[in-house]
């Protein structure tokens, strides 16, 4: 006896027997487990059977065989539960196959099979390789076991292997090794990682993987539109008004920023006034895998490279005019402007007003004896956190404006 696996009542047995107590039973055969009695189950191989698994509705079998239930298997077949005549599932190994295993691939079913065979499915999978349970076809995981693996052992998401190699996975693992695919086990949960401001650089969030050997994180990046920011005010009357609709949960459209995969991101001006996402990729020697990432970083920006300048002449009644300042060559941003009365040491000032969209300010009576400065606040699309620069103070106010006149 080479192999025994019970499932439920039946322990279903394969070796290099021909007898089953007084029924033949050429390597294969079944009993029931609580009482000992061989079962009708005669999928009768013409060699030595290695390995069994029953899953679902079929018992997957491996070993020298050319011929089982009544078909010709080359070492790998499917034998229904319920009948001797092997399935149309037909993978066709080259070459001896030692065993058999069941994994849960991100939920698709696949069976780990291990060997001395050179190919399986007409593709090149030395000793060790995945099929897909279902269509018997292989995946794209290829080990490369420089020679022959005769176990299998599925823990949970982890697959190791043992056997004659002294190479598998394109590294020198001598015999036993952890051979996982890459599978990813905890999605991201942020954001790409660092600073997200203009000039910096980003990097993908991988989450957490399984995997065997050395790996490492690329990412699809993505630039997607920013939520427009409003004011408080704005938000209730907008609450107020749609109270009996639904809250707008659409997707943001979203734009491959480049077709490679890269492991670090850096942003640009093109960039501020955006989100950025990017779906995490593990690769390993042999394979790589997505999973995809819907956090996203806010951009922060512009940089400011060029304080507001102000001119005009600081005198009561007359007019004062700001420039925006400049902005690392930020195009379409949206200014304000926050105008101050402050000593001439500036370290007291007053806004003067609310900051807004206009870059014009008229000198009042109230601002003789002190100096002028503005803060300009710029962003891009409405969205993101405005970013902040100072004018140099202009010259100390004179003139005390016009006098009212009397009344007779």
């Amino acid at each position: 006896i080479n192999t025994i696996y019970i499932d439920g009542t039946t322990a279903y047995l394969g070796g290099d027997f021909n007898t089953l107590g007084a029924a033949t039973r050429n390597y294969i055969g079944a009993v029931d487990s609580s009482v000992g009695t061989v079962t009708a189950w005669n999928p009768n191989s013409n060699d030595t059977v290695r390995t069994i698994l029953p899953y679902g509705e079929n018992v997957y079998v491996g070993g020298d065989f050319e011929y089982i239930g009544a078909r010709q298997r080359n070492r790998i077949a499917a034998i229904p539960k319920i009948s001797n005549i092997a399935t149309e599932w037909d993978p066709n190994a080259s070459w001896d196959v030692y065993d058999i295993e069941y994994y849960s691939d991100n939920g698709t079913d696949t069976l780990f099979v291990a060997g001395a065979f050179s190919s399986i499915a007409n593709c090149n999978h030395p000793r060790l390789m995945q099929l897909f349970l279902e269509s018997g076809t292989p995946t794209a995981w290829r080990p490369n076991a420089n020679s022959t693996v005769r176990d299998v052992l599925v823990i949970g998401d982890r697959v190791y292997a043992g056997g004659s190699y002294s190479s598998v996975l394109n590294f020198p693992y001598e015999g036993l090794s952890e051979v996982s695919p890459l599978k990813n086990v905890v999605a991201p949960a942020t954001g790409p990682s660092g600073v997200p401001f203009d000039g910096n650089t980003l990097t993908p969030e991988p989450g957490s993987w399984y995997h065997a050997g050395p790996i490492r994180f690329l990412g699809t990046w993505y630039r997607c539109e920013a939520p427009k920011k409003s004011s408080n005010k704005k938000k209730k009357k907008k609450k107020k008004k749609n109270q009996d609709q639904e809250e707008d949960n659409s997707t943001p459209t979203c734009t491959q920023v480049s077709t490679e995969q890269m492991q670090t991101y850096d942003l640009t001006a093109d960039d501020v006034g955006f989100t950025i996402r990017a779906d995490s990729v593990a690769q390993d020697s042999i394979s790589s895998a997505s999973v995809e990432n819907l956090n996203v970083s806010e951009v922060i920006g512009p940089v400011n490279t060029g304080a507001p300048v102000i001119t005009g002449t600081p005198k009561v009644n007359k007019r004062l005019t700001a420039t925006a300042g400049e902005w690392n060559g930020v195009t379409g941003l949206d200014v304000n402007y926050q105008w101050q009365r402050c000593d001439e040491a500036l370290t007291s000032c007053r806004n003067l007003g609310k900051a807004k969209k206009s870059n014009r300010y008229k000198v009042k009576k109230k601002d003789n004896g002190n100096v002028i400065r503005v803060i300009t606040f710029a962003s891009k699309n409405g969205s993101g956190e405005a970013q902040s620069a100072a004018s140099a103070a202009t010259a100390v106010v004179t003139g005390k404006g016009k006098k009212k006149k009397k009344k007779n």
